[in-house]
């Protein structure tokens, strides 16, 4: 097999690049709140038929990333898109992820794997008055907030 069939298609497009694809949602329809649009999508597409095999999302603000929920339709898909999406991100800002879990999807589950990867639940301003306004806050607060690393020092 050749290097050249191996390699994976994972890009980062805007959002409005795959609204024309079924197995995509938009943000807007999932729940989140318009201060984080427009998104960066991190997309793994299927070489041979061009379908979407997985997503999850990103935006840079000044002090932090919003990190979207992760999108697989493909087993393997979900870790690809997710270490493709940290390696662009860099370690010295905090990320933010807001829980906006599809119907059907287990809700505690979907908190546990959150919290095993770093995630720490944001209850109040205060753990994130480092990172973020409070009119931003409170914005996003729509939506059960996580912190990832670096955490607020106190």
């Amino acid at each position: 097999m050749s290097w050249w069939n191996i390699l994976k298609r994972i890009e980062i497009l805007p959002e409005e690049k795959l609204l024309h694809l079924d197995e995509f949602i938009k943000a807007e329809d999932k729940g989140y709140p318009s201060v984080i649009h427009p998104l960066n999508i991190v997309a793994d597409f299927d070489d041979d038929t061009g379908k979407l095999k997985g997503y999850t999302s990103f935006k840079e603000f000044d002090k932090f990333y919003f990190v979207g929920n992760s999108f697989s339709f493909v087993k393997g898909s979900y870790g690809e898109v997710l270490k493709y999406r940290d390696s662009k991100l860099g370690s010295d800002k905090a990320q933010v992820t807001l829980l906006n879990p599809l119907k059907g999807t287990d809700t505690q589950r979907l908190f546990d794997m959150v919290e095993k990867r770093g995630g720490l639940r944001i209850e109040e301003y205060s753990q994130v008055d480092d990172i973020m306004s409070e009119d931003m806050y409170n914005q996003m607060k729509v939506l059960p907030m996580f912190r990832y690393r670096p955490y607020k020092e106190d």
